[in-house]
């Protein structure tokens, strides 16, 4: 049993570093919590608290998602220079709820304040944020309900009155604490995706804030959304001109991905979706056929979307998994796919205006940016390691003079090294290296050295897979 304890013990202090590892400077013991002599004396008699108040045979339960990832969540919550913790756990007589421990650390020992039941059978994630306004945080947990990754629940809890005690729940698929209206305070934002529907899914994005004549959350306003998703994989936001921009990132499927725009109309009190078409209740225009997301792309300051346009006649190797494995159990020859320009987007006045096109390549992790002149004019033929750039005669619809390629390979290639020591250098990221070559017919077309050196990058999507 000592033995168990001490690596009991020993996990604790990881977690507890992991878990402030990602989190914002708000503690305020941070830099205490990262000298060992006090983090095994301290968060020792946490971890003796906690096991004397719960069964032998428990298990941590450690978020999935956000920045921490921890079983114990250690912060001063209440602002009252004294730290709080939570623990997760689950029991063996009852795996499939997660329970909750809430201490408070006072007169050097860790006192439990409250215990009760979590709403699901893990958690998704743990958020902090002041609702009220009262200069206290809220806790904000996102439960996975009965070990589904689709349904899920968060629960706003209140600990101002020195107990820990639920305020509110509601569905989401996925949160952020963003203030949407501009007030200055917190809100919860949601998106969720109803499966109930029979012939088709249905989809909202939903701000929450805090009802002090209640004293719970109210759904501020609502707005309807592509339901057509897999997943939800990021939020960002930006403000501009005094209105704040969510871009929402959805999946859809293996390799599609859209981004709905939602912003706060001041002059109606409301959400606004504009990007979403009622008709078919889909949001298309933001459509793109790989997964990137919103990006800077013009280092401009502000974020610009993806969009997919079709290109005429290209045709580069499928290394996907799904496609592989398609091909082999049918014994086919190697899978090919299209490629795609990339129009990136600006939303501006509830409308999309493009600012830049470009030729992503996935696998090699690279985006070279190209004139708005080439698109329909130039065209892709490709296998791993080298792709050639045509010119496209789209009155004919064929293929017309090679104008360039880009190779890439290892650096440690003496081979590859040997094979394009005549090819110029693009960039090296990482152990890869990017070179290229023009033709005559290239250089006649309007391809120029500096074109593909000064607008090749590989840190957006960080080199070759």
């Amino acid at each position: 049993m000592k033995k168990l304890r001490c690596l009991v013990a020993f996990a604790l202090i990881i977690s507890i570093v992991v878990s402030f590892s990602g989190c914002s400077f708000r503690f305020s013991s941070f830099d205490n919590l990262l000298r060992p002599p006090k983090l095994s004396g301290k968060y020792q008699g946490l971890q003796d608290s906690f096991e004397k108040l719960v069964d032998k045979d428990y298990s941590l339960s450690t978020p999935e998602n956000g920045s921490y990832r921890s079983a114990f969540i250690v912060n001063d919550l209440d602002m009252d220079n004294n730290e709080e913790a939570l623990v997760f756990y689950t029991e063996k007589k009852n795996p499939d709820l997660v329970k909750i421990y809430y201490f408070e650390y006072e007169d050097n020992d860790w006192k439990a304040v409250s215990s009760f039941d979590g709403l699901g059978s893990s958690v998704d994630e743990v958020k902090l944020a002041d609702l009220n306004h009262d200069g206290k945080s809220e806790i904000i947990i996102g439960w996975n309900l009965f070990s589904s990754k689709t349904n899920k629940a968060f629960a706003a809890y209140d600990i101002s009155s020195g107990k820990m005690k639920m305020i509110s729940s509601f569905p989401y698929s996925y949160l952020d604490i963003i203030d949407v209206n501009g007030d200055g305070i917190d809100d919860i934002f949601t998106m969720n995706v109803d499966s109930s529907v029979t012939d088709h899914y249905t989809a909202s994005a939903t701000v929450y804030t805090y009802d002090p004549k209640s004293a719970s959350l109210q759904a501020l306003s609502s707005v309807r959304t592509d339901g057509n998703i897999s997943s939800y994989s990021d939020i960002k936001v930006e403000k501009i001109d005094d209105k704040r921009y969510i871009y929402v990132e959805s999946r859809k499927g293996d390799n599609d991905m859209i981004t709905e725009v939602i912003y706060w109309d001041d002059e109606t009190s409301t959400l606004a979706a504009p990007l979403f078409d009622v008709s078919t209740q889909s949001t298309s225009q933001t459509l793109r056929h790989m997964k990137i997301t919103c990006q800077d792309i013009d280092s401009d300051g502000f974020l610009e979307i993806p969009v997919s346009v079709d290109m005429p006649g290209s045709s580069v190797a499928d290394n996907s998994a799904v496609a592989l494995a398609a091909a082999n159990s049918k014994d086919e020859s190697a899978p090919t796919k299209s490629v795609y320009y990339t129009k990136w987007v600006k939303f501006r006045d509830d409308r999309l205006r493009a600012v830049q096109y470009s030729v992503i390549d996935e696998d090699a992790g690279y985006i070279l940016s190209i004139p708005s002149s080439w698109v329909g004019r130039v065209t892709v033929l490709g296998n791993e390691g080298q792709w050639d750039f045509y010119h496209w005669n789209s009155s004919e619809e064929k293929l017309g003079n090679l104008l360039f390629s880009v190779y890439y390979y290892d650096k440690n290639d003496e081979q590859a090294k040997n094979k394009n020591k005549n090819s110029k250098l693009l960039t090296s990221y990482g152990s890869t290296t990017y070179v290229y070559t023009i033709t005559d017919a290239g250089y006649d077309f309007g391809v120029k050295d500096e074109i593909l050196t000064s607008n090749f990058n590989t840190t957006i999507l960080g080199g070759k897979k």
